[in-house]
């Protein structure tokens, strides 16, 4: 379909009056999100609409206008503290938010301006972001399998490091970032 997002497809505050009041604040998903055209991690297209203290950590799949948080902006968009897990998402772009590694997902210090006292939890280095008041879902802690364990930051110069096999099959999961192996494994007991 078009006009498809992880949690809204067309957000419309209808005109410059009201898009203070039309906004998505202290919110995230994981959802993967498919479709023809405008397709984006948290929306698929905005107008006249902002976010605040979001993100998404889903996978964006689209044939036109895809992108990690927002695929399309018509009018008076922005958005505040928004982001977009690189890599995971398999977005390199997006018209609206800002790019972060999965394992800057996972520390405190990444969200700007989230309220951990009161709305927002984490367990550092474990998960990303959640909301209080409710079940840590399992799946913020499967994402970030092959990330957190590692030293590095997946980049060129600073590749993450690969210690166990158990590592090293999580390389799969992650070919978007770069890796060193640090030790001898054994291999044996896998299967080709």
């Amino acid at each position: 379909g078009t006009c498809v997002g992880g949690i809204v497809g067309l957000m419309e505050g209808y005109s410059e009056t009201y898009k203070d009041k039309t906004y998505i604040k202290n919110s995230y998903s994981t959802m993967t999100t498919t479709g023809n055209e405008h397709v984006g991690g948290l929306v698929g297209e905005m107008r006249y609409s902002h976010l605040y203290n979001t993100y998404t950590i889903g996978k964006v799949t689209g044939k036109k206008n895809t992108g990690g948080v927002v695929a399309t902006v018509n009018s008076s968009c922005y958005a505040e503290n928004t982001y977009w897990g690189k890599g995971i998402t398999t977005q390199k772009t997006s018209a609206l938010g800002m790019i972060q590694t999965m394992p800057k997902l996972a520390k405190q210090a990444s969200y700007n301006n989230y309220d951990f006292a009161n709305v927002w939890g984490i367990d550092e280095n474990e998960t990303t972001a959640y909301l209080l008041g409710m079940e840590v879902p399992s799946i913020l802690r499967e994402l970030m399998e092959g990330y957190i364990t590692q030293q590095g930051d997946g980049s060129e110069e600073n590749p993450y490091e690969i210690w166990t096999e158990e590592q090293l099959y999580n390389v799969r999961n992650h070919l978007d970032a770069h890796w060193i192996v640090m030790a001898d494994l054994d291999l044996s007991e896998y299967e080709s």
